[in-house]
């Protein structure tokens, strides 16, 4: 019995080696055809050179803007917290905080940071409720409703503000090639979150930093480059349906966390599609709205695009502008409170 048990343990033996070395013998043969690559890097704001310095891949956010981050001269970009203005320490007793969430709008990276409507809100409030008001700028290129809420809940929570300031609208209605590199093609900014967090996209990750012959497969099964094929998929970025549930989350989370939540219709050259919502969605919920199309449509003495830097960024002077309105709506809703 023992002879007939030896060949039959070698054979066993023989085929396990066979499977270990089959794929090891076929990673190194995927060399004989040339050494290939995938594009891993996550999606990522575009257009963006002026703030390519600062800005990060982020696995929540997609991207964000690195703590302490310097341009080429040696300029401070952003501070410990990746926010552009000063050093924001532990809040005071006497401090009222705004939380000033937006886009490359907010952020305002082509206009000093005193010029910004954050900075400039600040300094036209003073006072509320007899607190010190200091409003924290936490606009970042290129962020969606989506990205801003993942933002709140998980990381602007822990600045404690009492107000927040909710101004995103354009990036929303990009589409979803917009968030070019792997990855992104098909998905708008939720699913794309999803996948993300998925086992399949960290096998695909894993596999395509540490396997030539996984990669070479991809490529004859996708050839060309993912932006080349996301380039015709015109769905926007935050469908209408997910803005809705996102204004709901972000109006239950501040409830939550007894802060007031403050929806700034955003103020665009030539763009108003997101408007409508916004308006429809604070009146149900009875929150403050600051209307900034509709306020500012005939308040300037210039022709609107002498407000703007391009499409979608206001001046300093436009900044000046929605500061004020900013302003005069937080008081007045005070004073009717």
């Amino acid at each position: 019995m023992k002879k007939e048990r030896q060949p039959t343990r070698h054979r066993l033996l023989l085929a396990a080696g066979s499977l270990l070395l089959t794929p090891v013998l076929l990673e190194v043969g995927s060399y004989a055809f040339g050494t290939f690559e995938l594009d891993l890097k996550p999606p990522m704001v575009t257009n963006a050179e002026e703030y390519s310095r600062a800005l990060r891949p982020d696995p929540l956010l997609f991207w964000s803007l690195a703590p302490d981050a310097v341009d080429a001269n040696g300029v401070r970009l952003t501070n410990a917290h990746g926010l552009r203005g000063p050093a924001i320490g532990p809040k005071r007793e006497d401090e009222y905080r705004i939380l000033s969430l937006g886009e490359s709008s907010t952020h305002a990276g082509r206009i000093p940071y005193e010029s910004t409507y954050s900075a400039t809100l600040q300094r036209l409030l003073s006072r509320v409720d007899g607190k010190r008001v200091r409003v924290i700028n936490a606009g970042v290129p290129g962020y969606s409703l989506f990205q801003g809420h993942q933002y709140l809940a998980h990381r602007g929570l822990q600045l404690e503000p009492d107000l927040v300031l909710l101004y995103f609208g354009y990036n929303d209605f990009l589409p979803v090639s917009y968030l070019e590199r792997q990855g992104s093609r098909g998905f708008d900014d939720a699913e794309l979150h999803e996948y993300r967090r998925s086992t399949h996209y960290r096998v695909h990750t894993f596999l395509g930093r540490t396997s030539n012959l996984y990669r070479a497969f991809r490529n004859w099964r996708e050839p060309g480059s993912t932006a080349e094929g996301a380039a015709e998929d015109r769905r926007p970025r935050v469908p209408e349906a997910k803005r809705r549930e996102l204004l709901s989350a972000f109006l239950e989370l501040c409830m939550q966390h007894e802060i007031q939540v403050v929806v700034v219709v955003p103020w665009y050259m030539k763009f108003e599609d997101h408007a409508p919502l916004l308006r429809e969605f604070a009146r149900e919920h009875g929150l403050l709205a600051i209307d900034l199309p509709e306020l500012l449509r005939r308040t300037p003495r210039k022709p609107r695009e002498e407000y703007f830097l391009d499409r979608v960024h206001p001046t300093a002077e436009g900044h000046e502008l929605i500061a004020r309105e900013i302003r005069n709506g937080l008081l007045a809703f005070g004073r009717n409170r």
